[in-house]
């Protein structure tokens, strides 16, 4: 199986990692590796932008229109991968490129801005369209508010690359024209948000109804940038009122965490939706950290809440999937909860995500980079556990400042654990640098839904958090 998958470089980087904890900064192969797989990700995520048979400015979550067929535009999956191309549009190196971003950019802008006028069952708070841009008005569970909250995320960095280029015109006539009954996206999506985060709804998994950490985070973050947004661009009113409810909320994200347990719980208020996730882990916690905290450190990476959280999950999963039983492989498998029932197909039970184990990767090498801007690291009883678990063995000292051997060392080995994270998804891709939804926790084969755009999407945040583009 090994030789199906992973590129003989990789090999090597695994004896490399697991036996010397080299990092891999310093191993080659590995690092090589990872820059084509950015390649490969960044191609088959445009792929799936504007993809044939789909309108123009679309993001369909697979090219799979049978089993699974996931041939749709969920707005949550397009705001996270429309980031991404915001990102490549800001590093593109000549004309050609930023051209065509440009115009992926402003397609997908004219596309949502017309799913917002379709008529649904559930207004803004619609979870899906058919690729061709009408409504899905099938049975789902709905409303999913996380997505107006990413989408807009996603359009406020690029209002802000656009007034960086001088280009504020742009801004107010496709993004944010401040008008009372305003007809431009951004707009739209913060009002909507601004209105409507206190109402329950599904959650990114896309079963339960409730309160959920993952779209609340994202929702604070989207309204606490498009205050600033709206500051700069003299709407005050506007800006004012969406900063007050982004502080708002606060109060109850902070009411997902549950001391006695020491874990962040995902959902609270449950309305709806399945009813048997008993264990109060899920992986949209660690995701949701991911997606939406901002330069104010609200829930930040090196929190004693999300640290414990995170090594609760790793450990879980860990001991949960037979395939993580291969003590051969450079780190864990990531799921997105214990009781996870859906396969990719049917419901014969849960597997490892491609996105939630590089999406561990990515929250090490970010968190990594939090302690260095911060300085130091504090230890307490949330974070002990994950401290201990990379290569902490006294716990007598509690403080470590920057430049001490200590600190230098836990910032390696965090550095050092996020890339393994990488590498194991990489190490069950298939020959040509696909990642598909799942990775069977049996066989390690790649299952779900095929080149799942998703997929790629983090696994480029997951490589350019080690600092490169």
């Amino acid at each position: 199986m090994a030789s199906r998958f992973l590129h003989p470089a990789l090999f090597r980087f695994i004896i490399l990692a697991s036996v010397c904890l080299v990092s891999v900064g310093q191993s080659a192969p590995a690092a090589e590796w990872m820059k084509r797989q950015a390649e490969v990700s960044r191609v088959k995520l445009l792929q799936n932008v504007s993809a044939p048979g789909a309108a123009r400015g679309s993001v369909v979550a697979s090219p799979s229109k049978a089993n699974p067929d996931y041939f749709y535009h969920w707005v949550r999956d397009a705001g996270l991968v429309m980031e991404v191309v915001v990102n490549l549009y800001r590093a593109s190196r000549t004309k050609e490129e930023k051209a065509y971003y440009f115009q992926t950019l402003v397609d997908f802008i004219r596309f949502s801005r017309k799913n917002q006028l379709t008529k649904t069952l559930a207004g803004l708070g619609a979870p899906k369209f058919h690729a061709d841009g009408s409504a899905f008005n099938g049975p789902w569970g709905r409303p999913q508010n996380d997505g107006p909250a990413l989408r807009a995320i996603a359009l406020i960095k690029l209002a802000r690359v656009w007034l960086a280029e001088g280009q504020e015109k742009l801004v107010r006539e496709l993004l944010y024209d401040s008008k009372g009954d305003s007809q431009t996206v951004l707009k739209v999506d913060l009002e909507f948000v601004s209105h409507n985060w206190q109402v329950a709804c599904f959650d990114l998994w896309e079963e339960i109804k409730g309160d959920h950490f993952y779209t609340r985070l994202a929702q604070r973050r989207a309204l606490i940038e498009g205050a600033r947004l709206a500051y700069q661009l003299g709407d005050r009113g506007a800006a004012d009122w969406y900063l007050k409810n982004g502080r708002a909320m606060e109060a109850s994200i902070n009411a997902h965490w549950d001391g006695a347990r020491r874990v962040i719980v995902p959902t609270l208020n449950r309305t709806g939706g399945i009813d048997y996730k008993s264990s109060g882990l899920d992986v949209s916690v660690i995701l949701g950290v991911l997606h939406a905290t901002g330069s104010d450190r609200f829930f930040s990476f090196s929190d004693s809440r999300v640290l414990s959280t995170f090594h609760r999950l790793e450990t879980m999963f860990d001991k949960l999937y037979p395939v993580n039983l291969k003590k051969s492989y450079p780190a864990v498998a990531i799921g997105r909860y214990p009781e996870d029932r859906y396969d990719g197909d049917g419901f014969s039970g849960g597997n490892p995500w491609v996105l939630a184990t590089v999406g561990f990767g990515e929250f090490l090498h970010r968190l990594a980079a939090e302690y260095e801007q911060i300085g130091h690291i504090q230890l307490d009883g949330g974070n002990v556990g994950f401290f201990q678990s990379i290569g902490l063995k006294s716990v007598q000292k509690t403080h470590f400042q920057k430049g001490d051997r200590v600190f230098e060392a836990l910032v390696e080995r965090i550095r050092v654990r996020g890339d393994a994270f990488i590498a194991r998804a990489g190490f069950h891709a298939l020959k040509d640098g696909s990642f598909s939804e799942q990775i069977d926790q049996h066989t390690g084969f790649m299952r779900g839904a095929p080149n799942l755009t998703w997929s790629h999407a983090s696994f480029l945040t997951a490589f350019w958090s080690r600092g490169e583009r």
